[in-house]
Formats: structure tokens, C-alpha cells, sequence
């Protein structure tokens, strides 16, 4: 049987994963002692297709990414700000400049993981606070003037990998002299394929909240000391997504199976990132980093050993606005969470210098979730009435300053297919329905058709992960109190809040749901929706069986474009008409960080996680104190 190998992987916008492999980069690693004059315009080397491939037409927000715009100094960069954009692009430049050794990069965050173990959470407060720590066989391609919103996979800790015919078996090419982290029981010794196998056992077994991400792993197997095949027991494109993903696709040393030597993976990590964990995790405070010596990356522009920084400190600080006088001061370097235009003017008023990466989050999958699996949720006509009460419109306009018309987030976003407009009206176009219109009329008479004539009582748990959800609630409680539905809504602590997330076990409308794995392949997104599959209990338990066999069909059709396209089409508009969740409106996300920090990128959407999630990034990235905030 002949196989398909590449090093390199790009995931196109519009076509299937088996019809779009394409070699794109390839990280050099030559050695260098110290650092030396800038080379002019150092790029990346990009290598050649390998086969006459379609390329992937940037998407952002449903649009194609501007190409006109203007560009500003900001902080010693010049930064383009694409036309429509304010404070800055999806794209932070890299500093030209020979990069310097040094510093410690603080981050605050909202609230503590549930739990720092993959096993246990999908939480992205677990990604914050072990990043750099663990590393992905594959990952995405980001950094200093990379733009985000492109799917590109290269090469982590597999330099290449081999995928059948028959999409039934991949097997990675191991990097070879990687050492884990200098910490009990590991202690150094090399990365091989038996860490591999042993960490996809672990996250398939019994217990695991990724045990329905990898439902369709057959068996892994270990070929050699640095080669490991993964055997499927049905066709899954979605895979490479899987191992390449933030948290998911994390790879831990094979001690992990041994409750005698194993460490508290709880509150601390051994991996085999640029940063080494420094303190355990603490609750309400926080972690620390250090910088790995033994790191096998070097810079792919400079030759320089890597990482720069001399670690990363994650704090907590629970409350908006204080994270925020935190940035303004110094104090941290990220984590302030502006969420209008008019709080993002606010802070480049007293931080002009501040780096801002401004994105349209294509990716974004956020949505109100409704238990499915009880009444009065499994009701359709319940469900139709929660939409209809809502003025999608006002809800945009109060919350994030912009018009509903710049889209809002839906369970399945429409770039696996082709760029969409997820305006409310468009919405009510594509399911053929008028449940996105604002019509209190017709939902209080769903409500009666359904045997809730004078409404009824229910609740609404979140967690405060900014003021905007806070804000959302709130209004949202007084739309459905209008039709008779008293929403009492609860704001949680994160860590209750987010482990009923993973189980699906709010009582009965979460405030903030989100589809997993996180769907940066077409495949993963789809399969949410099958009872067993992903984390199906996290969308609210849907379990439609006209959906079911529509994604089987969608899954099965994987050789035919054209047909998945249209199945896709089809799948969405099911899912709206049949509102298993409410679209969540969005503005415009912003990035902000300290101008001290070089060549860092936050990328805060789906391909790559969340801040400093992405292992290499944080290990080209360098501080320049001469950019720091007034402490």
C-alpha cells in the first residue's frame, strides 16, 4: 500500500483535508553560539508544492482578509492595520532587530484551571498556565509576522509524518534527540515513540475527558524508538487537528501511567517545551516558568539557542478591571481584556505604545447552551422561542459597540465551506427560518403551543470571564422576562463552572459553550454532534438522529468536495433551524501586550489556543525593556 508523507500541512478554507496537503515550511534549525547582525529580510524558507494543489484564500470574519490599509509606528514596529480595523491586525510584525536573552514574560489570568492535567480539563487557564511546557507532534504555524487565520501545519516533535491511502493509519517521523525536562521521575532522558503511545493510551482510556476525541483510535502502536503509527478504526480526517491542537494534542512522558512514580500532573507539568516548571500550580496565585537549557530548538532566523526569555510568570487576577490597571502599570506584561472599540480607546489612551493584535475570530464557535437531554430544552419549540425573544441587534450594539451585522459566532463556522455572512438576517436566510428575528409575539405563542402558556422558571450558570459576559447575561434575562421566562442567572467560580462545562452538566442554559475538540478541521466540528463523539455532552447532549446521519454521510463522503460542502451546508442549516443554541453575538477581539514583549503573537483563536499556549512562540519571543510600562 502506498502512503502519502509530507512534512508540512495546510488545511485549505475550502477543500477536505485528503485533497489539500501541502508543503509549505520548514523550520531551520542551523546552531549558532551567540547572536549576530540582522540578515536582510529574513523570511522562513518556503518550500514547493508537492503536487498542484489549490491555495487557501484567507478568511477572515467571512471576508477575505483586507488588502488595503495603512501602516503605523508603534513601538519601534511597523504595524499594518488592515482598512476596518482600529487599533491594530491580525499580524504582529517581528522586530528586525538581533534578539536578546532575558526577562520574565508575566501573564495574568481571570481564574485557576480546574485541574492542570489534559486528562481531567479542556480548559484554556490550564493552556495558560503550562505554556511552554508540554509540546504537540504537529503544530500551527504562527509567530512575528505570520498571520494567524491561515491553517498551516508544520512540523513539533514529529519532522514528518506518513498517512495510507485509505486514511487508516498515520504514522510520525519522531525528532530525535529531544530530552524531556530535567525533573523527577523523567529526569532528562529522551523523548521516543513510547511516550507518544503512551500518552494517547492514557487520554483514551476509561475517565479521560478526551476519551471521545480519540473514539475512532483503533490501537497505537510503536514501529520504533522513534517512529509511532496510529491505527483508526473507521476514516477520520480530523485527526491531524487532533494531535496538532493546544491541550489535546499535548504529549506527556510515559510515566504518566505509574501511580508510584508519576507526578501530580494537578498542579505542575514535565514536557519538553522551552519553559520548565518552576513552582507548583497554586491556587489564587498562580505558577512560574523557567527557562529550559536543554532545549532542542534553535531560532529558525538567527541560529541562536532557544528560548530567550528566562521563564513565565502566570498570576491570577479575578477581576477585570484590576488586570487591567495591572497592564496599565507594568505590573503585567498580558491579560487585560478590553472587549469594545470604546474600552480599547480608553487604554491606548494611557498606553499608546501598547501592541495590539485585533482579529475577526473566523474561527469562533461560542454559543448559549441549552440541556438538551430534559424538558423543557428537548422541546424544539421552546428552543425557537429563547431565539425569537432575543433583539440580536440591540445585544451587539450594547455589549460590544458594533453592529450584529459583523456576525455572529455559530456551533459551525462557515469557512469550512466558503465565506458566509453569519448576520442574523443572513442566519434566517441560510435555515430557511425567521428564528433569528426578533418576534416576542410569535415566541410567547411557541411557549403556549408547547404548554408553557404563562412561561416558566429556569437558570442561566457562567463564569465571569469578562465584563461582556456579565453584560450578555444580564441582557439576555431581561429579553426572555419579556416572554415570560424568568432566567435566574448565576455567576459561578471557574473551576465548578468550566468541570460542568467538560461534563455537560449545567442545569439547564449554560451562558458560554463551545465546541471540541476545538473544531480547526471541518471533521472535528461535525462530530460534536454525535452522541460519543468529541465532547458531545459539552454542546448540551444533542442527539437528533437526522443529524446523526447526516454527519455519518458527511464523514463518508470524504473523497467527494463538492458533496461534503453541500452536507456541510446542510448540517448548519439543520443545526439553526433546529436552534440547539443560541449564536453568540461578538465584536472584535483584542489582544493587547506589552511592547516590551518582541516577537511575541497572542493569536487568541482556535488554530493555535490562547495566549502563549503555542510552545515555540514563547521561545522566540525577547523583552526589551526600553518598551516597558512605568512600573
Amino acid at each position: 500500500m502506498t502512503t502519502h508523507r509530507w512534512k508540512n500541512l495546510k488545511l485549505t478554507t475550502f477543500m477536505p483535508l485528503a485533497l489539500t496537503l501541502l508543503a509549505l515550511l520548514a523550520l531551520a534549525c542551523a546552531p549558532a553560539a551567540q547572536p549576530t547582525a540582522a540578515p536582510e529580510q529574513a523570511t522562513p524558507e518556503v518550500a514547493a508544492p508537492t503536487a498542484p494543489l489549490a491555495e487557501a484564500v484567507p478568511v477572515h470574519g467571512g471576508k477575505e482578509v483586507p488588502t488595503t490599509g495603512k501602516y503605523i509606528d508603534r513601538a519601534g514596529l511597523q504595524v499594518f492595520i488592515p482598512e476596518g480595523y482600529e487599533f491594530g491586525g491580525p499580524i504582529i510584525p517581528a522586530d528586525p532587530r538581533s534578539p536578546r536573552y532575558g526577562g520574565t514574560f508575566i501573564y495574568a489570568q481571570f481564574a485557576d484551571p480546574p485541574s492542570n492535567d489534559p486528562y481531567h480539563t479542556t480548559s484554556t487557564y490550564m493552556m495558560h498556565a503550562l505554556s511552554g511546557v508540554y509540546e504537540k507532534l504537529i503544530d500551527a504555524r504562527i509567530g512575528p509576522g505570520i498571520d494567524p487565520d491561515l491553517d498551516v501545519r508544520v512540523p513539533g516533535l514529529a519532522e514528518s509524518w506518513d498517512i495510507t491511502n485509505d486514511y487508516m493509519k498515520y504514522t510520525f517521523h519522531l525528532r530525535q534527540g529531544v530530552k524531556w525536562h530535567n525533573l523527577p521521575p523523567v529526569n532528562g532522558r529522551e523523548f521516543d515513540a513510547e511516550d507518544v503511545k503512551a500518552t494517547w493510551d492514557f487520554l483514551r482510556s476509561d475517565g479521560s475527558i478526551l476519551k471521545g476525541i480519540f473514539a475512532d483510535v483503533d490501537r497505537t502502536e510503536v514501529v520504533d524508538k522513534y517512529t509511532v503509527a496510529m491505527h483508526l478504526k473507521k476514516v477520520n480526517l480530523g485527526i491531524i487537528a487532533v494531535v496538532s491542537n493546544p491541550g489535546r494534542g499535548w504529549i506527556l512522558p510515559k510515566e504518566i501511567a505509574n501511580t508510584t512514580t508519576a507526578f501530580n500532573r494537578r498542579v505542575t507539568g514535565i514536557g519538553t517545551g522551552p519553559l520548565i516548571v518552576n513552582t507548583d500550580y497554586e491556587f489564587k496565585v498562580g505558577t512560574n516558568l523557567r527557562r529550559n537549557p536543554d532545549y532542542w530548538m534553535k531560532d529558525p532566523v538567527w541560529g541562536n539557542q532557544l528560548p530567550y526569555l528566562d521563564g513565565r510568570k502566570v498570576v491570577v487576577i479575578p477581576d477585570a478591571s484590576a488586570r487591567t490597571a495591572a497592564f496599565r502599570t507594568g505590573k503585567v506584561d498580558a491579560g487585560a481584556s478590553p472587549t469594545s472599540p470604546a474600552s480599547m480607546r480608553q487604554l491606548m489612551k494611557t498606553n499608546p505604545t501598547a501592541l495590539v493584535q485585533e482579529q475577526r475570530l473566523v474561527h469562533q464557535t461560542a454559543n448559549v447552551g441549552f440541556r438538551l437531554d430534559k424538558e423543557p430544552w428537548k422541546d424544539v419549540r421552546v428552543r425557537r422561542a429563547m431565539s425569537l425573544a432575543i433583539d440580536y441587534e440591540t445585544w451587539t450594539k450594547t455589549v460590544w459597540g458594533v453592529s450584529s451585522s459583523s456576525g455572529m459566532s455559530i456551533a459551525i463556522a462557515s469557512m469550512w465551506y466558503g465565506p458566509t455572512d453569519n448576520a442574523p438576517a443572513a442566519l434566517a436566510k441560510e435555515c430557511s427560518c425567521d428564528w433569528y428575528t426578533y418576534n416576542p409575539a410569535k415566541a410567547k405563542a411557541l411557549l403556549a403551543e408547547a404548554g408553557y402558556p404563562k412561561g416558566f422558571t429556569t437558570s442561566l450558570e457562567y463564569s465571569v470571564y469578562s465584563t461582556a459576559h456579565t453584560e450578555t447575561n444580564e441582557l439576555l434575562s431581561a429579553f426572555w422576562k419579556e416572554i415570560g421566562v424568568d432566567v435566574q442567572v448565576k455567576a459561578m467560580d471557574y473551576i465548578v463552572w468550566r468541570a460542568n462545562l467538560d461534563k455537560g452538566a449545567w442545569t439547564d442554559i449554560s451562558g458560554w459553550v463551545f465546541t471540541l475538540p476545538i473544531p480547526d478541521s471541518m471533521y472535528a466540528a461535525v462530530q460534536q454532534f454525535v452522541p460519543g463523539q468529541a465532547l458531545n455532552p459539552n454542546t448540551g447532549w444533542v442527539n437528533d438522529t437526522k443529524m446523526t446521519a447526516m454527519v455519518k454521510e458527511f464523514e463518508a463522503s470524504y473523497k467527494n468536495e463538492d458533496k461534503q460542502k453541500d452536507l456541510l451546508r446542510q448540517i448548519r442549516a439543520y443545526y439553526l433551524d433546529q436552534v440547539f443554541s443560541i449564536p453568540w453575538a461578538r465584536g472584535y477581539t483584542y489582544s493587547v501586550f506589552s511592547p516590551r514583549l518582541r516577537n511575541y503573537q497572542p493569536s487568541t483563536h482556535i488554530l493555535s489556543g490562547t495566549d502563549g499556549d503555542h510552545g515555540s512562540k514563547l521561545a522566540v519571543t525577547w523583552v526589551d525593556d526600553a518598551w516597558t510600562f512605568a512600573k
